[in-house]
């Protein structure tokens, strides 16, 4: 078929320009941003219950992958049918066409059934010990989420009511070609420059060495996408949107945490249609062939609101590499070696812990 022309007006050209840019590794969203919205009639996005009910959604879409090497997002909606407690749990992948999404409803039935036969204790014994386990092997971290569903007085009545699993489909895209020469890239740095209505002194010079290095970096100046892919947690905010699921909990679970298109996709997503749907984070990472995810009657709206977030994004990346390159003439050979930082790993495992050891 023939390729669709990419330029610096879509959202694609700025996944392929942004494989190679460079942001800080453990990169996350503000807290106030990252943070899950309320939860209406359930408790408050700080409350231990809306706390488990976002980890559960995320340890149910990294369980449901059969094998790595595939994403998958959910979202839940939890009700109370005539006393009934029902559970409907929405899930889509990037790849359909893997084992995952064939076998994952009968897959996650085994799995809760199971976990329906785990007795509830009021005290919670050897939850020390998985701490300590927690802290050595992160696919633990997954089995415990859905372990505490079973420990949970709240959240435990759903487990033995009625469950479902829908598996829903991603969008179908179009192959494209992206043009990523050197001319391009001024195109785009000049137009995210425009938009903030004001040019620093240095600006030529840090634009001319941003070029020339992702030139470089990225080797080609031209990629054609065959089958680019429209990300697991976008195409389950747009079922959402289009009324294809109802009644969820305005928080996407996760098997990974989202690239940096998603994040700000979401964002604008929330801006324009005045939501407050939340992930856990991004890696700000970005990945080629990521396609956008088409919302009749709010595709311009959203286009031009995702465009403003991710060219204030390129200028944020030109600034880093800058720096990068002061910091680099700036320190003597040999000095500095890499930051290994590893107390932010180590924050996290602590909250973890932390969330183990309190009480609803």
């Amino acid at each position: 078929g023939i390729n669709q022309p990419i330029g610096t007006e879509d959202p694609e050209y700025y996944a392929e320009l942004f494989c190679k840019t460079r942001r800080l590794a453990d990169w996350r969203l503000p807290d106030d941003e990252r943070s899950c919205p309320d939860i209406p009639g359930i408790q408050g996005v700080n409350g231990l219950l809306s706390r488990r009910l976002q980890s559960l959604l995320d340890g149910v879409a990294d369980i449901s992958l059969c094998r790595r090497g595939n994403v998958s997002a959910t979202m839940a909606c939890l009700k109370n049918v005539k006393g009934t407690p029902e559970t409907r749990l929405y899930i889509v992948f990037n790849h359909e066409d893997d084992e995952s999404a064939r076998r994952c409803p009968q897959h996650l039935q085994t799995i809760f059934e199971m976990l329906r036969q785990v007795p509830y204790k009021e005290h919670k014994i050897g939850f020390q010990l998985r701490r300590w386990a927690l802290k050595i092997m992160s696919f633990l971290i997954t089995a415990n989420r859905l372990f505490i569903l079973t420990q949970s007085q709240r959240l435990r009545k759903h487990l033995q009511g009625k469950f479902s699993v829908h598996v829903l489909t991603s969008q179908t895209t179009a192959p494209y070609s992206c043009d990523l020469s050197s001319e391009t890239m001024q195109v785009a740095l000049n137009d995210a420059m425009a938009e903030t209505g004001h040019r620093p002194a240095d600006w030529d010079k840090k634009r001319e060495s941003f070029i020339n290095w992702l030139s470089k970096e990225l080797k080609v100046s031209e990629v054609v996408r065959q089958k680019p892919k429209v990300h697991a947690e976008l195409a389950m905010i747009i079922a959402m949107a289009k009324g294809e699921i109802e009644d969820v909990l305005p928080y996407v679970g996760v098997s990974k945490l989202s690239c940096i298109l998603c994040s700000h996709y979401i964002r604008a997503f929330n801006e324009v249609m005045m939501q407050k749907i939340a992930t856990k984070g991004s890696h700000g990472k970005a990945y080629p062939g990521w396609s956008w995810p088409s919302l009749p009657d709010h595709n311009e709206e959203l286009r031009q609101a995702f465009l403003r977030r991710i060219r204030q994004q390129l200028l944020s990346d030109v600034e880093w590499h800058a720096e990068n390159l002061r910091r680099l003439s700036d320190s003597s050979v040999g000095s500095d070696g890499p930051e290994w930082q590893f107390d932010r790993t180590m924050d996290d495992i602590k909250k973890l812990g932390d969330m183990l050891d309190m009480e609803e």
